[in-house]
């Protein structure tokens, strides 16, 4: 980039990307490394771009984008901005999932450093900083008890929905078949919206004990978060009344799109058509992103042979590094590569999918 005649216009249409980039997914976070590397060169417009992007973090339109280069551009300065605009995300967002990694980031480029008590000093003035700080704390506390008793685990996840408090994502990994068998069971009888939401988010990353007859209701329900963590626990469970739902659907394209998890582990050759479908509807990068994630699953878990119809068309769409190396040895393993796709792949910002080529044209 430094060789080139437009070097500024093309780190200008970097920062502008950073900027317009909404989603959660690997290209922001590529962008705010790209802009990092600018800063190092010289150019302190990409330093006030990268804190600008992360303080829109908290914009409603805005998903929220992890990076730990301010940390590792500004030490301390960049921890405490951070740990700032992640402590005003924790106060709109319980369910937020602030560890300690940044705070180890900061130790490790700068040795001399006290990100803890860097940190609690200015907490005491910045009631952020204080969220932060809590939370990371809460966090380390379920760790340290997931991993040396998980029936405690379990008893602290949930006294926190007693107490009307979200449980992260991922506790569900932590707790054992029986466990996992009493939260089913506390869920069949529960009526509170917000409860049935936590019960179902801890199963959602569990192999569901029960019948799925339990389930299918919630697929009716007006609460986004109970309908998404519903069709996590479907995706991974191949049943008959899954795949006559779709097929009950199969011509309402805005239902299977809405439903799409539920092709994952009842998918069928015939499916891609129906697929085809649903992406011509799509419009924007968003919803192409989240359709790509779950085509990726589906293709991960089901052998098809023909998915060069869907995939050569899809990559094209879709900005998602992770996915569109899926998508590329899914094409490659069919043999369904297009040209213009191998064309691209030699100068892809991926590494990965750089290989990929050089790999398939030797």
């Amino acid at each position: 980039m430094s060789l080139s005649r437009d070097k500024g216009k093309i780190e200008n249409e970097i920062l502008k990307q950073l900027d317009n980039s909404r989603n959660e997914h690997w290209d922001t976070i590529l962008l705010f490394d790209l802009a990092a590397i600018l800063v190092q060169n010289g150019n302190e417009k990409a330093r006030n771009a990268i804190y600008d992007r992360y303080e829109k973090n908290l914009k409603a339109e805005y998903e929220f984008v992890e990076t730990e280069v301010l940390v590792t551009l500004d030490g301390l300065k960049g921890l405490e901005f951070s740990a700032k605009v992640q402590g005003e995300e924790i106060e709109l967002d319980s369910t937020y999932w602030a560890d300690d990694y940044l705070l180890e980031v900061c130790k490790e480029h700068y040795p001399e450093s006290s990100p803890k008590d860097y940190l609690k000093e200015k907490s005491q003035n910045n009631r952020y900083i204080k969220a932060f700080l809590s939370k990371v704390e809460e966090i380390d506390s379920l760790r340290a008890k997931g991993k040396t008793s998980s029936k405690r685990s379990l008893s602290q996840l949930l006294q926190l929905i007693d107490e009307g408090k979200s449980v992260p994502i991922i506790a569900g990994k932590w707790l054992k078949d029986e466990e996992v068998l009493k939260v089913a069971n506390l869920l069949l009888s529960e009526k509170d919206d917000k409860r049935i939401q936590s019960y179902l988010r801890l199963l959602s990353r569990t192999q569901y004990p029960l019948d799925i007859s339990n389930l299918l209701p919630f697929l009716n329900s007006t609460n986004d978060q109970i309908k998404h963590s519903t069709l996590r626990i479907l995706q991974q469970i191949e049943d008959h009344r899954i795949r006559e739902l779709i097929e009950v659907n199969y011509t309402n394209h805005a239902f299977l799109y809405k439903h799409i998890e539920l092709f994952v582990s009842n998918f069928l050759e015939k499916d891609i058509n129906v697929l085809c479908h649903i992406l011509d509807t799509l419009k924007d990068e968003e919803e192409f992103h989240s359709f790509g994630m779950v085509i990726k699953d589906i293709f991960n878990k089901n052998v098809t042979k023909h998915p060069g119809k869907l995939l050569n068309k899809l990559y094209m769409v879709n900005n998602c590094s992770i996915c569109r190396e899926s998508f590329i040895k899914t094409l490659i393993s069919a043999q369904e590569l297009s040209e213009n796709i191998l064309l691209e792949m030699k100068y892809d910002c991926e590494p990965e999918i750089r290989n990929l080529a050089n790999t398939y044209m030797e």
